[in-house]
């Protein structure tokens, strides 16, 4: 279920970052260089994606159950040295509050949009089956 409400948070997240761009390229009518028009200049970046996931995991954590797992607890289950986690986990706490900010506190995912996520991914009959185990 975390993986699901972590989709949904980067497809929220795309979609804020795609209307701020689109926002800014307006505001700025006509002074935005071609390249900021670009299709995938709208795409979130790659280079950070796999923080960022580990990040949305951790907020879907926090606030999709009904009990803490904090973000120190994740970094520690990660088969990486202590240096390592000490050097993960800040930067993760760090992109956490910049992803809230930019989700604006709102990571709050909808029965609606894990349906249309299962829909889109999953076949119906594993989109059925998937669907009754949360019901």
């Amino acid at each position: 279920m975390s993986w699901l409400i972590v989709a949904c948070l980067l497809d929220k997240l795309h979609l804020q970052f795609y209307v701020d761009k689109r926002v800014d390229a307006c505001a700025l009518r006509g002074c935005v260089s071609s390249v900021a028009l670009e299709p995938n200049s709208c795409m979130l970046c790659k280079h950070y994606m796999i923080q960022t996931v580990f990040t949305l995991y951790s907020l879907a954590f926090k606030w999709h159950l009904d009990y803490c797992v904090p973000t120190s607890y994740l970094v520690t289950i990660l088969p990486h040295t202590k240096a390592q986690q000490r050097v993960l986990l800040a930067a993760t706490i760090a992109e956490e509050v910049a992803l809230l900010k930019k989700l604006k506190f709102n990571c709050f995912v909808t029965l609606e949009q894990i349906t249309k996520l299962t829909d889109n991914f999953l076949t119906r009959d594993e989109s059925h089956d998937f669907m009754k185990t949360l019901l």
